[in-house]
């Protein structure tokens, strides 16, 4: 289970700041099947010392180039830019060294390696199930202004399929902070109704990925929004699925008569199935 170190998290990546994200999987896809497993994830024995280094600055991230260029040293700005791209596209990030490359970016800048990010989202589109993957080059490029430009020519099935390095840390910050929780509310407000469900579908799995609380995360969305009915099937299904449904009972208390009418109804299978 991928945990997440409750440092400078990308919250002020695209989910919470100009421009809007306003989350489509590819017309292949469907929002309820599993996404392919990455790349062979390399261990550290199988890395290079430049590669290490380049791995190790990620976490804590850095709050200034100068700041960087210190801790990099010997490597320049320009080796770093290389080495990372490299290593994503030998697809040796992990989801959580993934989750770090937006804000990262955004200090380092993508420099010379635009046209290589790029090009590497461009190649995993054409491959069933690489989300994961582009996500990763989505997020270094995003602060760049052909990122930008690509970000905004995604339509909203697309942007919910590549939301994991955003949402990720939000789910594992919501446990103990209200920010997350509130930008996750925000998050649903700003999706089109028609990829909601496929955002619900979404959130969850990236809850369960980093095992952030259920009742948390969802506290704000649940409480403040009337979920349609559909879109109320399609979360409390996945809760139950990672046996965390009956953990949203007290905030039941506070949501409205269709939510805790459809939560009866989940609760009410579960407890039949198991009997």
């Amino acid at each position: 289970m991928t945990q997440h170190k409750k440092t400078t998290s990308p919250l002020s990546s695209p989910l919470s700041s100009s421009p809007t994200l306003t989350l489509k999987l590819s017309p292949t896809s469907s929002p309820l099947s599993a996404l392919a497993p990455l790349p062979h994830e390399l261990q550290p024995q199988e890395l290079s010392a430049r590669e290490r280094q380049a791995l190790s600055l990620l976490s804590p991230l850095p709050s200034s180039t100068e700041e960087l260029a210190r801790r990099a040293y010997p490597l320049t700005l320009t080796e770093l830019r290389c080495v990372l791209v490299t290593l994503m596209e030998r697809g040796a990030l992990s989801a959580a060294q993934g989750d770090r490359l937006s804000p990262f970016f955004k200090v380092l800048g993508v420099g010379a390696q635009e046209a290589r990010l790029l090009a590497l989202f461009d190649r995993e589109g054409q491959r069933e199930g690489r989300e994961e993957l582009r996500a990763q080059a989505l997020a270094a490029l995003f602060h760049s202004p052909r990122g930008v430009a690509l970000f905004e020519s995604l339509d909203a099935l697309e942007r919910v399929s590549l939301c994991g390095p955003w949402v990720r840390p939000m789910m594992a910050l919501a446990s103990e902070e209200l920010f997350p929780r509130l930008a996750i509310a925000a998050l649903y407000q700003a999706t089109p109704p028609e990829a909601r469900c496929a955002l619900l579908w979404r959130l969850e799995r990236c809850r369960a990925e980093v095992g952030g609380e259920a009742k948390r995360a969802y506290e704000a969305l649940l409480t403040t929004h009337e979920l349609s009915a559909e879109e109320l099937e399609v979360l409390f299904s996945e809760l139950k699925r990672e046996g965390e449904l009956e953990g949203l009972s007290a905030l039941m208390l506070s949501a409205s008569a269709q939510t805790r009418a459809c939560f009866e109804r989940a609760v009410s299978v579960e407890v039949f199935e198991a009997s």
